[in-house]
C-alpha cells in the first residue's frame, strides 16, 4: 500500500471477532475481483484492499484527482457489506472501538463503546493505550494517525 498518497482515501472497517484463514481467503478473493470491476466516472479505481492485525479491513484509493464519485465510494460500502452478510459478521458497526491488549503486542481487543469505556473506568485502558482511529479518511491520516495513543485521539473523550 506504499504506492499511494496521502491524500489518497482509506477506509477502515473492524470485525469484533477474528479473522479466521478461510475468512481472510475468501474476502481477499473476492477484495480481488471487486478492484478489477471498481469504477468511478467510467474510469478503473486504483485501489487495494488488505486485513490488519486480524480484525481489520482496510480500503485505499487513488483519489482520483479530488474527483471519485459518490458511486465509486458507495460500491466499496456495499462490498463490504455483502462480505459481512457472506461472513456473519458486522464490519459496519462504527460502535465497535479496537485497541491493542498491550501497546508491545500485536494482540488487538475489540469493545462495543460502552464496555471500552467501562474498561477506562477500571484503568484497563489508559491515555497511553494504542488504540485505532478508524475515522480517518486519508492514506496520510492512515499511515501517521490510525495507530496512535488514546490522548491522541478522538478516544480520549471517553475517558470524561
Amino acid at each position: 500500500m506504499s504506492s499511494f498518497k496521502a491524500s489518497d482515501k482509506v477506509w477502515v472497517y473492524t470485525s469484533a471477532k477474528e479473522f479466521t484463514p478461510s475468512q481472510k481467503d475468501f474476502l481477499l478473493q473476492r477484495a480481488e475481483a471487486f478492484l478489477k470491476s471498481w469504477e468511478s466516472h467510467g474510469d478503473k479505481v486504483k485501489g487495494e484492499i488488505g486485513i490488519a492485525y486480524d480484525h481489520f479491513v482496510i480500503v485505499v484509493a487513488d483519489d482520483c484527482g479530488g474527483n471519485m464519485c459518490g458511486r465509486a465510494q458507495d460500491a466499496q460500502v456495499r462490498f463490504i457489506k455483502e462480505i459481512g452478510e457472506e461472513l456473519g459478521i458486522d464490519l459496519t458497526d462504527r460502535m465497535q472501538l479496537a485497541y491493542k491488549a498491550d501497546n508491545s503486542s500485536s494482540k488487538v481487543l475489540v469493545k462495543k463503546m460502552p464496555d471500552f469505556k467501562q474498561e477506562i473506568q477500571l484503568g484497563n485502558i489508559t491515555a497511553d493505550t494504542i488504540v485505532f482511529n478508524n475515522m480517518i479518511t486519508t492514506f496520510g491520516e492512515f499511515r501517521d494517525q490510525w495507530e496512535t495513543q488514546l490522548k491522541n485521539s478522538w478516544h480520549k473523550q471517553l475517558m470524561n
